[in-house]
Parts: structure tokens; C-alpha cells; sequence
């Protein structure tokens, strides 16, 4: 199950699919009132994820509760072997599409990412969401990259 949806063949290969372009970064948490380099860089891919997000129709941020839990999927396409840790990409990611607003809630998000994968030329992170926003996009879902 997923959250309150059984998961069927179906329901596995349906998702709402989103490339996020340029080099995925990590989470990074403000520890102090200034914000350091990478702190701003992450800044700035965080608020490529929404623009990623917004120009295939999907808003941002985006809302999750007990009864409309959703899944994440990310696979990362780094330039290099020097790099962050997928799951901080993947948990960067869900920061940026429920950044702080208010009645936005990523306590019911779930989620897994694969190793690391290598892309000089198009470095980039893939995004598959599934769960009650396949019904709220339907004409965003396939079954295809």
C-alpha cells in the first residue's frame, strides 16, 4: 500500500515525471544568519525545482497530509564523481517543493532515490511522483520518460 492506495503493476508504472536541469545539489540547513556559498547554491537549484515544477504544471509548493500522502522518486545525473549524497538531493528536493508555506506538510512524504548516475553533458535530476496527485494531474501522468 501506498498510504491509503493499493499498489498495483499499474499504479507502479504511472507517475507524474519531471526533469529538474543542471547540477543536483544537496540539502543544506541555514545554521547561521548569514548564508555561506553553498548555502546560496543550493538556494538557487532549490528555486530551479519549483520553476522545473511550475513549467510542467504541477504547483509548488505543493501539499501532502495523512489522507493525500505522496512518493518521490529521484535519480540524480551528476557531472562529476564529486558530489553530494543522493538522499541529501533527494531530500533537497522535497524541501524546495514544500518550502515553508504555510498548510504545506512534508511529514507525509515518502520516498527513495537511486545511487548516484553520471551525465557530463546533460547533468540533471529526474523526478517521479505518485500518489493522490496523479488524480489531481491526470494529464500530466505516463507511464514513459
Amino acid at each position: 500500500m501506498l498510504g491509503h492506495y493499493p499498489v498495483t503493476e499499474d499504479a507502479i508504472r504511472r507517475a507524474i515525471r519531471i526533469v529538474v536541469p543542471g547540477e543536483p545539489k544537496g540539502y543544506r540547513v541555514a545554521r547561521n544568519r548569514g548564508w555561506s556559498k553553498e548555502q546560496r547554491v543550493y538556494r538557487i537549484w532549490r528555486d530551479s525545482v519549483c520553476e522545473a515544477f511550475k513549467k510542467a504544471g504541477v504547483s509548488c509548493p505543493t501539499f501532502a497530509d495523512y489522507a493525500y500522502p505522496l512518493f518521490v522518486h529521484t535519480r540524480a545525473f551528476y557531472s562529476s564523481r564529486c558530489h553530494c549524497d543522493p538522499g541529501n538531493t533527494n531530500k533537497g528536493l522535497i524541501d524546495a517543493i514544500f518550502y515553508g508555506s504555510k498548510g504545506t506538510n512534508d511529514k507525509y512524504v515518502g520516498g527513495c532515490y537511486d545511487a548516484p548516475l553520471y551525465d557530463k553533458e546533460n547533468p540533471r535530476t529526474e523526478v517521479e511522483l505518485r500518489g493522490w496527485i496523479l488524480k489531481k494531474y491526470p494529464e500530466l501522468v505516463t507511464s514513459e520518460w
